[in-house]
């Protein structure tokens, strides 16, 4: 028995809104959250605009994570999952709109140049 599998791409390109002569090439997407959460961890926190909702949602993490580890019988030490870490999530897990949000939560440009994500 045969059995298909149905994969499905995305790809980034130049919208040449400001360039009509931009001759950038396009970035499949896997590549480009990969480039993108490598930059995160590099980033200084400082340039990093925090909002208030993810700061929210990172405190409430780390709240119900402190629950959980009370009522283990274990002695492990749960890690608080800190903002960098919640942004390189949100950037696998999510979808394109919220990915979208928290690429606005950093305060330099982005940009693509030769296939690779780079900060102005």
């Amino acid at each position: 028995m045969t059995s298909w599998k149905v994969l499905s791409y995305v790809y980034y390109n130049c919208k040449k809104a400001k360039n009509l002569d931009c001759k950038e090439r396009v970035i499949e997407e896997n590549e480009l959250i990969k480039q993108l959460i490598e930059m995160i961890e590099k980033l200084k926190i400082h340039e990093i605009e925090i909002s208030s909702k993810l700061r929210e949602e990172v405190e409430r993490y780390n709240a119900f994570q402190a629950l959980f580890w009370k009522t283990q019988t274990m002695k492990n030490v749960a890690k608080n999952v800190q903002i960098k870490d919640y942004m390189k999530y949100l950037l696998r897990e999510w979808e394109r709109d919220e990915k979208r949000e928290v690429l606005s939560y950093i305060k330099s440009d982005l940009f693509i140049r030769d296939k690779k994500v780079v900060l102005l």
